[in-house]
């Protein structure tokens, strides 16, 4: 609901006000609001809505997936509204109870950060049919559309730019996967792969990554077992951010004090602080950032617009705000890592761009 524009003539403004003080008459004071002068047009704010998020939470252990719902609690909060998070622990039956709770509790949208919709296609179904948006923020989604919309960073994208650089920086050799089978670690993998193709770079051993609470471990013995399968590889590449944490102490135990070439080079997604941790060590190497969390900040603004005036999701994967494009990959390596307790900061600062934007439009 918007409230209604005012327009004062800003001439007359000035004189009721001198008039005032000289102690005109209502009769004078009328006679000057009718005087013609350019009139100013207060803007024009639309009544926020008031809303519950519920927040379906893939994986918590997941530094990266951490980042996202924090973010995107803090643009909800700027608008007031309630959040309440459910962990699914990266499991799938997980992932239907979070769906099924909010579903059943009747918020008003749910959020998730990249829980692939094939296993919650029933709550997917029973949302839509309570008239609840149903939005992702977190990875690709093989199909997209049966989520109302999907803000996912482009994986495939981030993968393309992660292989570059290791093809032009690391000695060509034996490369060393840990891979993700869902469609967002596929999109990362499969551009790599484009890369490296009739290169010197040749992957010789593939693991798949537990997308649960046993990951870090099993990185840690899978690494281990390939570094001695494989003591020529000059590659570990990391397909899922919170593989760092069992490859970093996996390189720290096979190759004490060394540095690549005389080690494999680590390269994975996102520059947690975790994963940062493991840099300043000198276990890992090479981290690609890019504007993770935007994705939250902008299903919170898709979401007050649709509430607030019936505006339409956008479907674009992430849709550009007055032409900029925020999702744009970043390389960090030791020798640009932010300062302790920060993140790499973005291209562009979406965080106040949009704090700006819904001050204008909501007078938040």
């Amino acid at each position: 609901m918007k409230s209604k524009s005012r327009f004062i003539s800003a001439f007359a403004i000035a004189a009721s006000l001198a008039l005032a003080a000289c102690g005109g008459t209502d009769a004078a004071e009328e006679e000057v609001v009718e005087t013609t002068a350019a009139e100013v047009e207060v803007a024009e704010v639309t009544a926020k809505p008031e809303l519950t998020i519920g927040y379906l939470q893939i994986l918590s252990q997941s530094e990266a997936a951490m980042r996202l719902q924090n973010d995107t609690k803090a643009a909800a909060d700027v608008f007031g509204w309630g959040f309440e998070a459910c962990d699914a622990q990266g499991t799938v039956e997980g992932m239907q109870t979070c769906g099924d709770k909010f579903v059943n509790q009747g918020v008003d949208v749910i959020i998730t950060n990249g829980t692939p919709s094939v296993v919650i296609l029933a709550q997917l179904e029973a949302a839509k049919a309570k008239g609840i948006p149903f939005i992702n923020t977190g990875g690709t989604q093989a199909t997209p559309e049966d989520y109302t919309a999907s803000y996912n960073p482009n994986d495939g994208l981030m993968g393309k730019v992660l292989g570059e650089w290791i093809a032009a920086n690391a000695t060509p050799g034996e490369v060393l996967v840990h891979s993700v089978k869902d469609k967002w670690g596929a999109d990362r993998e499969a551009s790599f792969m484009e890369v490296i193709k009739g290169t010197k770079f040749t992957v010789v051993d593939s693991v798949d990554t537990p997308f649960d609470n046993t990951l870090v471990g099993f990185t840690q013995t899978a690494a281990a077992g390939q570094f001695t399968k494989f003591p020529k590889a000059t590659v570990l590449w990391l397909t899922f951010d919170l593989a760092a944490l069992g490859a970093g102490p996996a390189i720290a135990a096979s190759y004490p004090g060394k540095t690549p070439p005389d080690r494999p080079l680590v390269a994975t997604f996102y520059c947690n602080s975790t994963t940062q941790a493991e840099m300043r060590k000198g276990t890992v190497d090479v981290c690609i950032e890019n504007a993770l969390e935007v994705g939250g900040w902008i299903a919170i603004d898709q979401i007050a617009s649709h509430f607030a005036k019936g505006t339409a999701f956008s479907t674009e994967r992430q849709p550009t705000y007055d032409g900029v494009q925020f999702d744009m990959p970043i390389i960090v390596t030791k020798a640009n890592l932010p300062a302790e307790g920060t993140y790499p900061a973005p291209v562009s600062d979406f965080r106040a761009y949009f704090t700006n934007k819904w001050k204008t439009e909501y007078g938040l």
